[in-house]
């Protein structure tokens, strides 16, 4: 099948729609290169075969790029060829101000979201959509109905832009691959520890991609603090008799493990 974007009156004008950049630090490579390219060719049917060797891009991610730009709200389909979507994406606003303690209790809450609801929202919200896309291609597999209903929390009760929610789904997996091991996977695109990393972010106003970055960059200085921390006084305190943390000897000594492998 060929391909071909249609920007009529955009004539041969190189546009690419802002929500583009705003999410660069979460979107594919290849998908961004696939884009690019076929908007700089608008008056041209291009091929899997040609945007592949052009760009170097497989031609099956190729596909999977389109689709992913469609299901994002950036092209439409129509026919043989696409164009701009309508509108294309509009990342939600942060809601009305909340305090922690009334988004704590909603997140606490664990509201039951009705299918259909949750499906209204899908249709409905390209943002969402691509949402809960990423979080089923990082997972492996459909989200399950409690899932769903964090994923809607998140971005309903905390007031998280939905660009923000993404980079916080992105972290918690990146968590998860971190703290995994040869024999154990550690899985951290759970309700509650997505609902956990949301109240945190809330309270320390992350509302933008720069903003959440920012806390992303903290929280790991502060982690790497802590397993320094573990690490230092084991030998001491078990030789000397005096009192330790187990938990605290079992990170130190998992982390020197893994330093041999």
């Amino acid at each position: 099948m060929a391909y071909k974007i249609n920007l009529g009156v955009w004539g041969r004008v190189f546009a690419v729609p802002s929500c583009v950049a705003e999410t660069l630090k979460i979107t594919n490579g290849d998908h961004i290169k696939v884009l690019l390219y076929i908007l700089a060719n608008p008056d041209k049917f291009l091929t899997n075969e040609e945007i592949s060797e052009v760009t170097g891009v497989g031609t099956g991610t190729v596909s999977d790029a389109l689709i992913y730009w469609q299901n994002a709200g950036v092209i439409a389909e129509n026919g043989e060829e696409f164009v701009p979507a309508e509108g294309a994406v509009r990342y939600t606003e942060p809601a009305p101000a909340r305090s922690a303690a009334e988004v704590r209790a909603k997140l606490t809450a664990e509201p039951q979201v009705k299918p259909k609801i949750f499906a209204e929202k899908v249709n409905n919200e390209q943002a969402f959509k691509c949402l809960c896309q990423t979080f089923e291609q990082l997972r492996g597999k459909p989200a399950t109905h409690a899932e769903r209903n964090a994923l809607m929390t998140i971005t309903e009760e905390t007031g998280l832009p939905t660009e923000v929610a993404l980079m916080l789904v992105q972290y918690c997996y990146d968590v998860g691959q971190q703290e995994s091991t040869p024999d154990k996977v550690v899985n951290k695109l759970t309700p509650n520890y997505l609902k956990k990393v949301a109240l945190d972010w809330f309270e320390n106003g992350v509302v933008s991609l720069p903003a959440a970055e920012e806390r992303i960059r903290q929280l790991k200085e502060s982690k790497e603090a802590a397993l320094a921390k573990a690490s230092a006084p084991v030998t001491e305190s078990v030789t000397s008799g005096a009192s330790f943390d187990a938990a605290m000897f079992e990170q130190a000594a998992y982390e020197r493990y893994r330093k041999k492998k």
